[in-house]
């Protein structure tokens, strides 16, 4: 009976353990989440699309600031002076990878630092790829937000900042972040069907971090370190110190 009982004992002290354990890891994230259903639509024909200094060509702006590449265009390109001139007057842009005939994957590629003021925090930049959302450059907003939805990775590479404004990134597969992310009012959103893996710091001074993923729980960076080695001082205070009396108790 006794032994039992110590067995009992020692099961209640890992589950109030392991609860206190988790609290730690996720200390970094305002919210997390594991998704249980994901779903997107893919084009069967795609333009790869280049936002660069090059002037806009194989596509153009409909008057909502839509872009859309030319019906049989395999590449396209979107002038980074063009798109800060929309969002700078009030104008939110969307870019599209979809047309009717190209034979291209749909990647979206930002490969030219951006820096815009914007005018409101619900107006930004949409990019919508068939594949892949490849942020190679940095981007610096004042007011505004920017809404990333690719079928397969987001890979950000880039360095992100809003002052005021939301991120939210939608990956059928990888959220990879490289580069840091900085949000002083607002709100960072990324959803993975795949992993998310963070790399860069993530920093939302006024507002809500959320990161989900139907692979299991985020890979964070280097800053977890301190919260590891905390719960490695956890581990060795909670087990280590009574395995002694635990095998005493065994015994008798």
């Amino acid at each position: 009976m006794k032994s039992k009982n110590v067995l009992k004992y020692f099961f209640g002290i890992v589950v109030v353990k392991l609860a206190i354990i988790s609290f730690i890891v996720m200390l970094p994230l305002h919210s997390y989440a594991q998704a249980t259903y994901y779903d997107f639509t893919q084009s069967i024909h795609n333009a790869d699309v280049t936002i660069s200094s090059a002037p806009t060509s194989n596509g153009s702006f409909g008057v909502s600031g839509v872009f859309i590449p030319n019906a049989s265009a395999d590449s396209a390109n979107v002038n980074i002076t063009m798109l800060i001139a929309f969002l700078n007057n009030g104008t939110s842009v969307v870019i599209n990878t979809a047309n009717t005939s190209g034979t291209a994957a749909g990647n979206i590629i930002l490969d030219s630092a951006m820096t815009w003021t914007g005018v409101s925090p619900t107006l930004g930049l949409e990019l919508n790829a068939s594949n892949d959302i490849n942020i190679n450059a940095a981007s610096t907003t004042t007011t505004g937000s920017y809404i990333f939805n690719a079928y397969n990775n987001i890979n950000i590479r880039g360095a992100m900042t809003i002052t005021t404004g939301n991120m939210s990134f939608l990956a059928g597969n990888n959220f990879n972040l490289n580069s840091a992310a900085s949000i002083t009012n607002g709100d960072f959103t990324a959803v993975a069907g795949g992993w998310a893996n963070i790399v860069g710091d993530i920093t939302v001074v006024n507002g809500d971090t959320i990161i989900v993923s139907m692979e299991g729980a985020p890979e964070m960076n280097a800053s977890l370190i301190p919260q590891v080695g905390l719960l490695l001082g956890c581990l060795f205070f909670l087990f280590g110190r009574k395995k002694e009396n635990t095998e005493q108790m065994m015994t008798a």
